[in-house]
């Protein structure tokens, strides 16, 4: 006997990613994916990015759903933000976020680093490592997306880390408050 899996729809739940300079990654999920008898194999998300850079500012949209653990990437964030060694990461497929600090020559600090692709089989790497697109659009006739962005945020001060942990606490709790486990 196969589980049966339904999709259920939830009041939207979300947390943010704040960095110093007012660029952001919001995630927001209205949608999981239930197994018999309430837990949750995967959620639905949909993430907005606001970054400024020096030269342009981007607000992009982005839908992708998550097969994995959304517990664990909490778990993995309070753990870098209580000072262990590590980054936390989400990772969507398609959409992945790391979050921990970085050090290059005596510049230090907390890191918001992420990468979306349309492109099938791409993981997170730097642009060079990956297949052209142009390669892909002319072999597959298809619009094709990867973009790569990272910004500063901070520990503590301000609470960027401590204000995503608790909006992830709340979104935790308002799904199983809902009568769904992880």
């Amino acid at each position: 006997m196969t589980a049966s899996f339904d999709w259920v729809e939830i009041p939207p739940a979300e947390f943010t990613i704040r960095g110093d300079d007012g660029s952001s990654v919001r995630l927001v999920t209205d949608t999981l994916l239930v197994e018999p008898p309430g837990r949750v194999v995967a959620m639905a998300f949909k993430a907005h990015l606001t970054l400024h850079a020096p030269c342009f500012d981007v607000e992009q949209s982005l839908t992708f759903g998550h097969y994995g653990q959304f517990v664990g990437f909490r778990d993995e964030l309070i753990s870098v933000r209580n000072g262990a060694e590590g980054v936390a990461t989400f990772d969507a497929g398609n959409f992945v976020l790391r979050i921990g600090r970085h050090r290059k020559g005596v510049h230090e600090g907390m890191l918001v680093q992420g990468a979306c692709s349309s492109v099938k089989s791409a993981e997170y790497s730097p642009w060079p490592n990956r297949r052209p697109i142009g390669d892909l659009i002319v072999t597959n006739l298809e619009t094709h997306v990867c973009m790569q962005f990272a910004f500063p945020t901070s520990q503590i001060d301000p609470p960027y880390l401590d204000s995503a942990i608790q909006e992830m606490n709340a979104m935790i709790r308002q799904i199983t408050d809902t009568g769904f486990q992880f």
